[in-house]
């Protein structure tokens, strides 16, 4: 068996790593492989964290940073439309275009001509749209289809697609590619791909049953409405989650709703106690559902994929489906987003979205409370994930970005080596596969020998090693490695931000706000996988996160098994939480439960402590370095650790000086020994990094 890994990185000197940091640039500067070079560079903020346990990092300026706090929570929202203008990349002269035979834009018929252009002398075909406004009608089929191409940019900057029919495949499906880029293009649908409504009545029957009336806002769809739904409701002044913040964001009605008149744009939904109290539900407010289940973008077996300038403001489903493959793609400077401007104009209800820089001043007229059925982007068993930079994502009706890989159910046994199985179909002979109990205890690692298919499609695998009786396994080659997540800003959605498994991967410099259940989930459970190594999660901004949460479930960062089992030390390996700022957080501020040789380190904890739990809460961990965190504001009343410790966090006060002599590291079985050396900062071995990425696109 591959054994548990105590220490992916070994330490490494302030002099070795700036030499190997500067070998990086040095080799990004020559025109270096994206890969090595991106490897290198986690390697070195990786090394410089000590993942290991022997944490190099000296705390060197714990302070309130409500200088940084307040710039990047407000700078995406402040931005002009000719900053922005001026971040998009436009085409190049001289390159072929396009010319659409009228306002209605077909796929087909520019991809037929596009694929008989001339490539350029770089090897790569560029092609382009002229710029402008269009009408989309798929007519049943994607609007880009193509597979086994490579080498190949799209240039559709200010090219502005209005999709006026459903969906009932993908608007763009792609396989097996290499190379290719679209750049530039904005989608909007219209009619929008979910419904919204006004409340404009309820009405108390009796002590557990109310009826709520709601007629459709213009220019969306009655379709959606019929059947169980789960409705998110907001305010229809602010059109977020306030006055104050609700602890019930999704309303489930499971006998559906009831039309009320024949064109079916006022119906009526059937409440109980339990949804009304809290004044979660008021006349005037917005209450929205999820659409028609297709997803727009479909990305499978290809490499080096990118979204560069590119928005989109509906989607059925996720904005961005993503399988298998070996990865690699880039988004920048992406916006997943409500739709800016109403489906009918002048349309009901005249709401607005207030800038982050205060919630009492509104601006702009946005009709849509949320942008999408699900996640912005959603990622599964691609050998390496996905660099994520520069974006914003709002709006969704689940995760911002959703990063997994499957687990697989064992069916049989055929001797200690040799199961029974139905894999996916990316699984391989060679892969690193880890073995699991039935409760998701993680056994062990081992590698697959060989997959035979069976007559009845499942397949026997056989691995190197004992397959330990393991009930579920899951492919470790192809679990999203070395994602990028740095730089983007998450707004007012659904569920989480970042629910994430892989391994060797950044997150690091992102804002997020008003987002009901969690921020940053490095979390797995039945059916997603898997647990996460060597990851880190630094400079981040999270406010107002988890008002849909509990004491159970929800909160800023966790770092756990969703189960009722709490699995042994090591499910969860070299996991570092460094100099994050938490503030109005519910539900659970920080988890770490079943990791080894993980840190958390210089965070801050920001009053109002709106949480019932702990600010950070710890169960089954193996060498957990915990130290120099900060609680700041008033802090009567709450609970800084569970279990209680005497050290590892303090109260700050802006501009305090922070002493760093106060160091706990926690273990579940046995003690464990901590060393700790003197190192450059974390901190600018990380802004170091985002910056060379940058030189990576």
């Amino acid at each position: 068996m591959v054994p548990v890994r105590q220490s992916v990185f070994r330490p490494m000197s302030v002099l070795a790593c700036s030499q190997l940091f500067l070998k990086t640039l040095t080799g990004l500067h020559n025109g270096s492989h994206v890969y090595s070079s991106r490897d290198d560079i986690l390697n070195v903020a990786a090394k410089l964290c000590d993942f290991s346990g022997a944490l190099l990092y000296r705390v060197r300026r714990l302070h309130y940073r409500a200088t940084q706090f307040f710039w990047m929570r407000t700078a995406y929202f402040n931005r002009s439309r000719e900053d922005e203008a001026h971040d998009v990349v436009r085409r190049p002269s001289g390159i072929p275009t396009y010319i659409p035979v009228s306002t209605n834009f077909s796929g087909p018929a520019f991809l037929e001509w596009a694929f008989q252009q001339d490539r350029m002398a770089d090897g790569y075909l560029h092609v382009g749209v002229q710029q402008g406004h269009y009408d989309v009608y798929t007519n049943g089929v994607p609007m880009f289809e193509f597979s086994d191409v490579n080498n190949i940019t799209f240039w559709l900057d200010d090219v502005i697609l209005t999709f006026r029919t459903r969906l009932n495949r993908f608007a763009i499906q792609v396989d097996e590619t290499e190379n290719v880029s679209i750049r530039g293009m904005t989608v909007h649908f219209n009619p929008p791909e979910m419904t919204q409504a006004v409340i404009n009545g309820i009405q108390k029957v009796n002590e557990n049953k109310w009826l709520v009336n709601a007629t459709v806002c213009d220019g969306y769809p009655t379709v959606f409405i019929p059947g169980p739904k789960t409705w998110y409701i907001y305010s229809g002044k602010t059109l977020m989650p306030t006055e104050p913040f609700r602890s019930c964001f999704d309303l489930y009605i499971d006998p559906g709703a009831k039309f009320l008149s024949t064109d079916k744009k006022r119906f009526q939904i059937q409440t109980d106690a339990y949804q009304m109290a809290n004044d979660n539900i008021n006349v005037g407010d917005i209450i929205a559902t999820r659409g028609s289940g297709v997803t727009f973008h479909g990305i499978y077996g290809s490499t080096n994929f990118s979204f560069i300038d590119v928005t989109i403001t509906g989607s059925g489903a996720f904005a961005w489906y993503l399988e298998s493959g070996n990865g690699g793609h880039l988004f920048q400077r992406v916006k997943v987003m409500r739709n800016p401007k109403p489906p009918v104009p002048g349309g009901v209800p005249p709401a607005y979205r207030p800038q982050l820089v205060s919630f009492t001043s509104f601006t702009n007229l946005v009709p849509e409370i949320i942008y999408s059925y699900s996640d912005g982007i959603h990622v599964v068993g691609m050998k390496k994930g996905p660099i994520i930079m520069d974006s914003l994502f709002e709006g969704m009706g689940d995760d911002g970005i959703n990063l997994l890989n499957w687990y697989v159910e064992t069916l049989a046994y055929v001797n200690s080596t040799t199961v029974v199985a139905q894999p996916m179909t990316y699984w391989s002979a060679g892969d690193i596969v880890r073995l699991y109990a039935a409760n998701l205890q993680p056994l062990g690692f081992s590698q697959i020998v060989s997959i035979k298919t069976l007559s009845d499609e499942n397949s026997t695998i056989t691995f190197k090693d004992s397959h330990l009786d393991a009930a579920f396994i899951s492919d470790r080659t192809n679990a999203n490695a070395d994602f990028v997540i740095s730089n983007n800003t998450f707004y007012n959605h659904r569920a989480r931000s970042i629910l994430c498994k892989g391994s060797r991967d950044v997150i690091t410099n992102n804002v997020m706000n008003l987002t009901s259940l969690g921020a940053i989930f490095v979390a797995t459970g039945p059916g997603e996988g898997d647990y996460s190594t060597d990851l880190i999660i630094a400079n981040n901004v999270l406010e107002n996160i988890g008002a849909s949460s509990d004491d159970s479930y929800g909160g800023s960062i966790a770092v756990n098994l969703d189960s009722d089992y709490v699995p042994l030390a090591g499910a969860f390996i070299n996991v570092s939480i460094v100099n994050n700022t938490v503030k109005g957080s519910w539900g659970k501020p920080l988890t770490v439960f079943s990791s080894a040789n993980s840190s958390v380190v210089g965070n801050y904890f920001v009053a109002p402590f709106r949480s019932g739990s702990a600010l950070m809460n710890f169960q089954n961990n193996d060498g957990l370095v915990v130290r120099d965190n900060c609680a700041v504001g008033n802090t009567s009343g709450v609970q800084f650790t569970n279990p209680k410790t005497a050290s590892g966090i303090q109260v700050c006060v802006p501009a305090s000086t922070f002493t760093t002599n106060s160091v706990v590291t926690t273990k579940t079985e046995a003690s464990s020994i901590l060393s700790t050396s003197d190192a450059s900062s974390l901190t600018m071995i990380l802004n170091l990094c985002a910056l060379s990425l940058l030189m990576l696109v």
